[in-house]
């Protein structure tokens, strides 16, 4: 016999069935006190307090009365009555002191320009002096330009580039090429050793034939140097890249 504390203390039956009902209360006095705390009322309308007629009397003659008079006669209702359209010129109005500016102000113009003569010349010598332009159809003459070219720069500069004879680029005719810029390394036979692009031009397939064009190029060869030398190669393009309308 196990005497003392259990191994597994079982708690005892909660009362849950009393939970329900007291949280409904606790609801209901929160919600009372809601209302009460946030309570929400118009504001109640307060009356106009109640005035009298008033009655102004204005002495005949008075400069108070000159200044009221035209606007009790032009809101006078009986001045459109049927009844008493007949009996009253409705034509007549009070006569007021305001004179508008474009009767009262005369603007001032500025003078006219003069005049100016243009002598024309004889229609012979008009006629003689056009000429004559190209016949329809005719191209026009190839502007000359720049072709593609290699520019050695680094270690590399001032050495002279043979590109290959079969060289082709092909671009849209809508696209603006950047300078293409190699890392090389050259032997001093003059022939590429190792290649590095270091930017694009815009166009991957200019990139991979550029690569293959600077890998068979041959440079000038030195016979100061016994060693690879590095440098930069930079492709400037020109007017040779052949633009294609279906690319």
């Amino acid at each position: 016999m196990i005497t003392g504390r259990q191994l597994f203390d079982w708690p005892t039956r909660h009362h849950v069935h009393l939970v329900l009902p007291l949280m409904l209360i606790v609801s209901f006095g929160l919600h009372a006190v809601g209302l009460v705390v946030f309570r929400a009322s118009h504001p109640r309308s307060r009356p106009s307090p109640e005035r009298s007629a008033q009655i102004w009397f204005l002495p005949p003659g008075s400069a108070e009365a000159a200044k009221v008079m035209p606007m009790v006669e032009a809101s006078d209702p009986a001045l459109f009555s049927p009844g008493q359209i007949s009996a009253r010129d409705i034509t007549s109005r009070p006569e007021t002191a305001y004179v508008p500016s474009f009767d009262s102000e005369s603007p001032v113009l500025a003078p006219l320009p003069p005049e100016m003569k243009i002598g024309l010349s004889p229609a012979g010598s008009v006629i003689a002096g056009i000429r004559p332009g190209p016949a329809r159809g005719t191209p026009p003459p190839p502007q000359p330009g720049i072709v593609t070219m290699l520019k050695p720069g680094g270690g590399l500069a001032g050495r002279e580039v043979a590109l290959p004879a079969d060289a082709f680029f092909q671009a849209s005719p809508r696209q603006d090429l950047l300078p293409l810029e190699f890392l090389v390394s050259v032997s001093p036979q003059g022939r590429p050793l190792y290649l590095f692009p270091m930017n694009t031009s815009g166009n991957e397939a200019i990139d991979r034939e550029a690569l293959q064009v600077l890998a068979r190029a041959r440079f000038s060869a030195t016979e100061k140097e016994t060693e690879p030398v590095w440098g930069m190669a930079t492709f400037l393009w020109g007017v040779d890249v052949h633009r294609d309308k279906a690319r």
